[in-house]
């Protein structure tokens, strides 16, 4: 807490413990030196090409005159290996070299960066998908083998692979291979059910007794398509669903839904007629 509030003497003792007269107490004591409060003095960036200086410092909360704060500092550097990673510089590493003036009561910090090669992607290995198609992972991706490395895409691909509903866990990780400037790019999945199966019972004053049932598929034969079927049957009444959703239609970014219905009323007790409809429904999207 004192190192980051700019506390960089700080100087804190084994504690003292002592047993008061009646021996039921315990007395902690603790001493604490505080020393001097540290400000920045001066705040120097090294090494950028990539990046120009004014939108390195855009980047960073340590400010020169402010109080010095470790855990700042250490915010700073994740900024700005983050930027260099949105720009494909996955190796780049940023380095916070301190000059401690006692005298002045004051920090010189200058942070190093060692910007590295570009990163591209090697390839991408899919683990963990037991039913799940890998090309129904790939296009979640917003990367491809052989794209420069983005660490903004890589948190898109994750949220969309999250989103599709089919996995209890997502992880994406990149690992270096023998080339300096490529990585492989593992993304680690473990699926969970995307079926359900529904049936019950109950009563209307209309239909009479009824039986209700139904049964879908979110993820049919591993392919991200969607389907469902319910039915209920009833003493004056049936009617009966079908859906089917193929979000990806021949592997495009079009969807393609086919809808189906037949129901059969039998109210000519009570209202003078029977009637039956069939019926279905078309839709296309994008």
């Amino acid at each position: 807490y004192y190192l980051d509030n700019g506390f960089l003497d700080i100087a804190v003792e084994e504690a003292e413990i002592q047993l008061d007269s009646l021996r039921k107490k315990l007395r902690i004591l603790i001493r604490v030196e505080e020393g001097p409060q540290y400000r920045i003095g001066d705040l120097g960036i090294k090494g950028n090409r990539l990046l120009s200086e004014p939108e390195v410092r855009g980047l960073i909360k340590s400010r020169m005159g402010g109080v010095f704060s470790r855990e700042v500092v250490q915010g700073d550097v994740v900024a700005i290996t983050d930027r260099y990673a949105e720009r494909g510089y996955l190796f780049a590493d940023v380095a916070p070299v301190t000059d401690i003036q006692r005298a002045e009561s004051t920090v010189n910090v200058a942070l190093e960066i060692t910007e590295g090669p570009q990163a591209f992607i090697n390839r991408i290995e899919i683990t963990g998908n037991v039913r799940t198609r890998d090309k129904v992972i790939r296009r979640e991706l917003q990367l491809v083998e052989g794209d420069v490395f983005n660490s903004n895409l890589l948190q898109r691909s994750r949220r969309n692979l999250q989103n599709i509903g089919y996995f209890e866990e997502v992880k994406l990780d990149t690992k270096r291979v023998a080339a300096e400037d490529r990585v492989d790019l593992t993304v680690e999945v473990k699926e969970k059910p995307t079926g359900a199966f529904m049936i019950g019972g109950g009563y209307s004053s209309v239909d009479g007794p009824i039986a209700v049932a139904s049964i879908s598929q979110a993820n049919l034969f591993g392919l991200g398509k969607r389907a469902a079927l319910s039915g209920q049957i009833g003493q004056h009444a049936n009617r009966y669903n079908a859906v089917y959703t193929d979000p990806h239609f021949l592997d495009t970014d079009f969807l393609l839904e086919v809808r189906g219905f037949a129901t059969d009323t039998r109210f000519r007790t009570n209202q003078g007629f029977n009637q039956s409809t069939t019926g279905g429904s078309l839709s296309i999207g994008h």
